[in-house]
C-alpha cells in the first residue's frame, strides 16, 4: 500500500465516478469468469520455469489495491442504517446514541472492522489483525440525522501511528474528525464480573450495531492466536457473554458509564457465549508505548513481491502458461496469471482477496493487447459475482464499477 497521504482516498474517488447498470461484457466472458471462480487453489509447492515468460508487472501492491477497491465500494454500496433503538430501554438507548458517535468503521484491503475514537485530536484504537499490515485505512464516522447511507464525502483517510502484535492493538490517527463525533474515555481499573456490558460494532455487515451482556470474567496473561496465524498473542482480556462476531473487532466494549473497558477482539471457536475483548489497562499500556512490537517475520525468498512459481500447465479450456503469487507468504497462492497459449481466448489475473483458499476476483486482458480491459469481483465472498470492473486505463486496479443484479 502507498505511503501517499492521499492515495487511498484518491483511488475510493476514481473508483466510484461512473457506476452504471446495463452490461455490454460478452455472454462467454462472464461464463468463463463464472467458471474460474469456483476452480480450487492449487496448494502444491511451486517451481519457477526460467523458459516462462514474464507477463505484466504485477506485485503484492496489486492485489492490496483491487481488494480495497473492491471492499470499499461493496462497503459504501451496503451501508444502510436502521433505528436499533426501538427494542432497547432508556439506559441503552441514551449509551448506543453516545458511543456510536465514537464507534467507527474501518475499511482496509482484508476487509472491514471496527474502532473506538479515543481523543478529540482523532486517535482511534481497533485490533492490529484488523488493519493487518496497511499503512493507511479510511474511516467512517457513522452518519447523523436522518441519513441512513454513506456516500464518499463520509471517508476519512487515516494513518496507522503504531501497533503491538502480542497485545492485538492498533493506534490510528486522523487528521480530523466530524464535529458530532464523541471520544470514547477509558475506564480506570478492571470492570466487575457480573457488571453489564455493551459493544457496538460491524458484525457481518450489519453495521453500528448494539449488543450487551456483561463481565463474566477478567483473565491476565491470557493466551491466544488465530488459526493458521502463527502471531502469539498475550494480554489481560475481559472476557463476557455479550455476543461478539467478525466486525465487531476492533470496537469498543463499555461499561454502563460509557467508558472503553476493553477492544472486542475474538471469540472462542469452539464455545458459545466465550468473547474476549483486550482490556482498558492495556490499551493505555499500548498508548504510552513507543514505536510498534511486532513479531519477527520468517524469511521467504519466493512471496510478497516476488514470483512465487511458474510454469506450464494444462486444464479442460486447453493449456496455459501460469505465474503465481502469494503475497502473504503464507505458503500458498493467493494471485495467479493464466496466458493459454490459444491467442483466441483471454489472458487473465485470478486474486484471492481475502486469503480464504477462493479466488473472488477475475480480471481480463480480452484482447492480449497488455491492458487489462474488465473484471468480475464476488465483493461478499458468497461464490456469486456482484460488480464488474472497468479498466479504461488499461490498468489492472478497476477505475469504475457495474453492479450485476
Amino acid at each position: 500500500m502507498k505511503n501517499s497521504n492521499n492515495s487511498l482516498l484518491a483511488t475510493f474517488f476514481l473508483c466510484l465516478t461512473c457506476l452504471v447498470s446495463n452490461s455490454s461484457w460478452g455472454v462467454n466472458e462472464i461464463q468463463l469468469a463464472k467458471k474460474l471462480l469456483n476452480q480450487s487453489i492449487n496448494s502444491e509447492p511451486q517451481t519457477i520455469d526460467p523458459n516462462t515468460a514474464s507477463g505484466p508487472q504485477l506485485n503484492q501492491s496489486t492485489k492490496q489495491s483491487i481488494a480495497f477497491v473492491s471492499n470499499l465500494h461493496t462497503t459504501v454500496r451496503d451501508v444502510t442504517l436502521i433505528n436499533s433503538s426501538k427494542s432497547r430501554g432508556v439506559k441503552e438507548v441514551a449509551i448506543y446514541d453516545q458511543v456510536s458517535a465514537g464507534t467507527v468503521l474501518i475499511v482496509t484491503e482484508e476487509g472491514t472492522g471496527s474502532g473506538a475514537l479515543i481523543t478529540n485530536s482523532g486517535f482511534i484504537i481497533t485490533n492490529q489483525h484488523v488493519v493487518g499490515k496497511a499503512k493507511e485505512v479510511v474511516v467512517f464516522f457513522k452518519p447523523t440525522g436522518n441519513r441512513s447511507i454513506l456516500n464518499k464525502k463520509d471517508a476519512l483517510l487515516g494513518k496507522v501511528m503504531k501497533v503491538n502484535e502480542f497485545k492485538d492493538l492498533a493506534l490510528i490517527k486522523l487528521d480530523s474528525i466530524p464535529s458530532y463525533a464523541r471520544p470514547i474515555a477509558i475506564s480506570d481499573g478492571n470492570p466487575k464480573v457480573g457488571e453489564d456490558a455493551h459493544a457496538i460494532g460491524h458484525p457481518k455487515g450489519q453495521y453500528w450495531t448494539y449488543t450487551r451482556g456483561y463481565v463474566s470474567a477478567v483473565r491476565d496473561n491470557y493466551q491466544w492466536s488465530e488459526g493458521g496465524n502463527s502471531i502469539k498473542r498475550e494480554a489481560k482480556v475481559v472476557q463476557t457473554q455479550t455476543p461478539i462476531n467478525p466486525g465487531n473487532s476492533g470496537g469498543p466494549l463499555v461499561d454502563d458509564q460509557r467508558k472503553l473497558i476493553g477492544i472486542n477482539s475474538f471469540m472462542a471457536t469452539d464455545s458459545t457465549g466465550l468473547n474476549y475483548a483486550v482490556s482498558a489497562d492495556d490499551v493505555k499500556q499500548f498508548i504510552a508505548q513507543e514505536g510498534s512490537k511486532t513479531a519477527p517475520k520468517v524469511s521467504k525468498q519466493n512471496c510478497g513481491d516476488n514470483i512465487y512459481g511458474k510454469g506450464r500447465d494444462k486444464d479442460e479450456d486447453g493449456t496455459f502458461d501460469y505465474i503465481a503469487f502469494d503475497t502473504n507468504c503464507s505458503g500458498r497462492i493467493d494471485m495467479l496469471l493464466k496466458t493459454p497459449l490459444d491467442k483466441t481466448k483471454p489472458i487473465v489475473l485470478l486474486v484471492d482477496t481475502n486469503n480464504d483458499g477462493k479466488w473472488d476476483v477475475v480480471v481480463m486482458d480480452t484482447n492480449r493487447d497488455g491492458e487489462w480491459d474488465v473484471s468480475y469481483h464476488d465483493s461478499n465472498h458468497d461464490g456469486k459475482f456482484d460488480l464488474i470492473g472497468k479498466h479504461p486505463d488499461g490498468k489492472a486496479v478497476p477505475t469504475t464499477f457495474e453492479k450485476i443484479s
